[in-house]
C-alpha cells in the first residue's frame, strides 16, 4: 500500500509495520471499524470496547459458521464432525448469542448490530445523539451481564 496522504493520516491510526523479516515497512490502518475508531478516540470505555467484539465474534459464530450457510442445516457435507455435534454446537452459539441479545431493548440491538457487525459509522459520539447513546447503552448492558470489566 502506498503511504497515506496527510488528510488520512490526521483522521486515521495508521502505523508502520514489517510484515515478514527483511522487508520495507508497509502502513497498516489501525482503525479497521467504527467501533475500533472510536475506541482509539476515547468516545468507547474498553469494557464497550470487548462487549463490542464480543457481540460481534458471538453473531459471526452463529450465523456464518461452516463456509456461509446456515448452522442450523444438519446435512452432512465431508465435515469430520457428524450431524449430532454439529446441531449440538449450533445451539450453543444461538444461546451464546441470545445471551447478549437478551439484556438489550430492540432500539439498542439495531445499533450494537450495525456498527458491531455491518461496521457502519457511528456518527456523532455525543451521548445527546439517539444513535450513539443506544449503543454505549447496549454496549453497557453486554459488559454488565458478561461482567467484562475496563
Amino acid at each position: 500500500m502506498e503511504k497515506p496522504n496527510s488528510f488520512v493520516l490526521q483522521h486515521s491510526w495508521y502505523e508502520q509495520r514489517r510484515v515478514t523479516k527483511g522487508e520495507a515497512k508497509v502502513y497498516v490502518n489501525q482503525d479497521s471499524t467504527p467501533y475500533h475508531r472510536a475506541y482509539h478516540r476515547e468516545k468507547l470505555t474498553p469494557a464497550q470496547f470487548e462487549a463490542c467484539k464480543v457481540f460481534e465474534k458471538r453473531y459471526l459464530a452463529y450465523w456464518q459458521r461452516s463456509g456461509q450457510r446456515n448452522i442450523l442445516d444438519t446435512t452432512v457435507r465431508g465435515s469430520s464432525m457428524d450431524a449430532e455435534s454439529q446441531q449440538e454446537a449450533s445451539l450453543r452459539a444461538k444461546e451464546r448469542l441470545e445471551e447478549v441479545l437478551e439484556c438489550m431493548t430492540k432500539a439498542q440491538c439495531e445499533v450494537v448490530f450495525s456498527v458491531a457487525v455491518e461496521h457502519e459509522a457511528i456518527g456523532e459520539c455525543d451521548v445527546k445523539r439517539k444513535r450513539y447513546r443506544y449503543l454505549v447503552e447496549g454496549l453497557d448492558e453486554i459488559a454488565n451481564k458478561l461482567r467484562l470489566s475496563g
